[in-house]
């Protein structure tokens, strides 16, 4: 057919650096800090309070979990998981340590996998070490958690051969759930904390968003809805609720 197929080029050796790029209120570059890895990688979540900066990134030698001070001093990584673990959300806590969240077929502490696929929580201390950890898995299916509030008020989604479900579900301290609802989507659910004890979720289902607002004891006290798939939400005190589906945002003021 004519057609050439080139040399294959070299990877860029940039790649494998995990880059922190500090920005100020102007949004001017402030700094830009690089932790040297033995493969690419790439971020998925990053988050920040005053005992430091946890991010999370995946890679094909296992995901990883790194720890900074605010002056972008870098730990040394945490691997987490071998092969198939996917880590896609983390909340740094103010005493340094940390909680994961993403999927996984892998052993952790002792916990085997339930269905094809469960999410995963994972509780790091401050010393880098896997303290905890707990499985959302059911026989047949495949989960995964990849939206989470400090209050641990999770958002993720459930598969099997005959269901799509975006999953919410709230948890203790201890990673007890202390209330959980699903409903049929074809996307995962993101979730944000509100003002109070407020809380907000929104999934996709064939192209029709939903939000839902939930009380303290996670009963559903209004419902909104929007076009598209939600990537990220997030609740300023100011002016209230943002979604924002790639396309558009959305937002729903404080009354």
């Amino acid at each position: 057919d004519g057609i050439v197929i080139g040399e294959e080029g070299a990877l860029r050796p940039d790649l494998n650096n995990l880059t922190l790029w500090k920005v100020s209120s102007s949004g001017s570059g402030a700094g830009k800090f690089e932790l040297p890895l033995p493969a690419p990688v790439l971020p998925t979540s990053l988050n920040i309070n005053k005992s430091g900066i946890s991010i999370v990134a995946w890679q094909s030698v296992g995901s990883l979990f790194v720890s900074a001070d605010l002056s972008g001093k870098f730990s040394k990584p945490l691997t987490i998981g071998k092969t198939t673990t996917t880590l896609d959300k983390v909340i740094r806590n103010s005493d340094g340590s940390s909680v994961v969240l993403g999927s996984s077929t892998e052993l952790f502490l002792g916990n085997k996998a339930i269905g094809i696929r469960d999410g995963l929580i994972i509780r790091v201390d401050a010393n880098l070490k896997i303290v905890q950890s707990a499985r959302s898995g059911e026989k047949g299916a495949s989960r995964n958690w990849s939206s989470a509030t400090a209050s641990l008020l999770l958002g993720g989604y459930l598969k099997n051969k005959t269901i799509s479900q975006a999953t919410i579900t709230k948890f203790e301290a201890t990673f007890k759930p202390t209330w959980t609802i699903r409903y049929k989507a074809t996307s995962s659910a993101v979730v944000a904390n509100g003002l109070g004890l407020t809380t907000y979720a929104a999934f996709e289902n064939g192209g029709s968003g939903t939000l839902l607002t939930f009380d303290k004891n996670g009963k559903v006290i209004s419902t909104n809805s929007f076009s598209g798939q939600p990537i990220a939400i997030q609740f300023n005190k100011t002016f209230g609720l943002f979604i924002y589906t790639g396309n558009s945002i959305y937002c729903l003021p404080i009354k």
